[in-house]
């Protein structure tokens, strides 16, 4: 699946990514997004983990919503 990055997040140390599949998954709409733990494998690749907890979620996407208000001072 290709996806589309919609942010680049850290948090506690830890890189996230937002992200959208190009084509929407079954039951996505354009407004859902996905957030991904991005862990170094070696130097030139990088392991992408899906997040399930929701409080990391929410997280992510509360430092997402700060950056973008800044961006619109």
């Amino acid at each position: 699946v290709d996806f589309d990055v919609i942010a680049s997040i850290t948090l506690d140390e830890k890189l996230y990514f937002i992200m959208q599949p190009v084509e929407l998954l079954e039951d996505m709409t354009e407004e859902d997004c996905l957030v991904f733990e991005v862990t170094p494998v070696n130097d030139e690749e990088d392991k992408f983990d899906i997040v399930t907890d929701e409080k990391i979620i929410d997280a992510v996407f509360a430092e997402y919503d700060k950056l973008v208000a800044e961006d619109e001072e």
